[in-house]
């Protein structure tokens, strides 16, 4: 369910009621999960509803018959950072069994963990293998480190 189904089911529902007990429910999620996102509290407003309506209507905000929210898209944008946020977690779990797998480097500063992150970006390429990219990232700080080369 959305927002606007929940506020029409509820239009005309006495006090405890369980269409408007519903929309209770999803009325102090979602102004809970504004201010949490770091949102004004939708009650400071002229109207509060007007405010979590298009908070829900912005974020595809869904709720189940009880009023719980139970879904929430988020922007492209959003949804990319987590996916590099994801992503660099990976990444930077397999440079790290690389690199444990090396006897011969074993200080690894996590400026070099960084570089070696951006250096498999740069030499990313879809024709390569993924471990061998892993591989030569790795190398290529690697070799710098031990040449005195600093980025």
């Amino acid at each position: 369910m959305n927002w606007n189904e929940i506020f029409e089911n509820a239009v005309g529902a006495g006090c405890g009621e369980p269409a408007l007990n519903t929309k209770d429910e999803a009325r102090d999620q979602t102004r809970t999960l504004m201010m949490e996102l770091g949102h004004p509290d939708p009650d400071e407003e002229d109207c509060p509803e007007d405010c979590i309506e298009a908070f829900c209507e912005k974020l595809s905000v869904g709720f189940d018959e009880s009023g719980n929210i139970v879904s929430v898209g988020f922007p492209d944008h959003v949804r990319e950072m987590i996916y590099r946020e994801k992503d660099d977690e990976y990444l930077r779990e397999d440079i790290l069994n690389e690199l444990e797998e090396r006897k011969d480097f074993p200080d690894v500063s996590e400026d070099m963990i960084q570089r070696m992150m951006q250096e498999y970006r740069h030499i990313a390429d879809c024709n390569i293998p993924y471990n061998s990219t892993i591989e030569a990232a790795v190398d290529s700080i690697l070799k710098g480190e031990r040449d005195g080369e600093s980025n």
